[in-house]
């Protein structure tokens, strides 16, 4: 896992906001990617193509909403990171720039298997689908960039059937378990 986000922050890095009073690659980017397009889609929202890995390709696909009397927004971004045409990460930003959502696709199988919830910067909740059926299964809430408590759908119900709590070390300290499937904790250990 680390290896796709240390290429993901490397290829998100790579792609500065464009201007359209800016060349269309400053020297500081020379050969490290290339405007591919720049269209309009859905609400007058700007879609700004890149192509990182310079095969002829777009790659990176940042989301400009236009504002009055401001520079363009970036409200979303997609990458493909193995370059087989479909989106593996999306990111997705408030009107305040901030970061809202990360979506990713691990298993590059073209559904969206992580997904990360932010609040004022930091990470809340931590949504992953660990066994690629198509439904989240595992749900991790943080605090202070710790984890508190993990709930888990083992048994692909739809329901969470087993809780652990975390302490300020990040080692689990309670959990408990539904056995009989009725979606209620029966059985505790501290």
């Amino acid at each position: 896992m680390k290896p796709l986000l240390v290429l993901t922050a490397l290829a998100l890095a790579a792609c500065h906001p464009h201007k359209k009073d800016e060349p269309e690659v400053s020297a500081a980017y020379q050969g490290m990617h290339r405007q591919v397009a720049e269209r309009e889609v859905d609400g007058g929202v700007v879609v700004v193509e890149i192509d990182v890995n310079e095969d002829g390709n777009a790659d990176i696909f940042n989301y400009y909403r236009p504002r009055e009397n401001a520079e363009r927004l970036l409200v979303k971004k997609e990458a493909d990171m193995n370059g087989d045409g479909k989106v593996d990460i999306i990111t997705e930003f408030s009107d305040l720039g901030e970061l809202v959502t990360e979506s990713m696709d691990r298993n590059f199988d073209g559904r969206m298997d992580w997904r990360d919830h932010y609040q004022d910067g930091q990470r809340v909740m931590s949504e992953t689908d660990d066994d690629f059926d198509g439904n989240m299964d595992v749900f991790s809430y943080f605090r202070e960039k710790k984890i508190t408590r993990k709930e888990r759908d083992t048994d692909g119900d739809g329901r969470i059937d087993l809780w652990e709590r975390y302490n300020e070390e990040g080692e689990v300290i309670k959990t408990g378990a539904d056995t009989n499937g009725d979606g209620k904790m029966d059985f505790r250990e501290e």
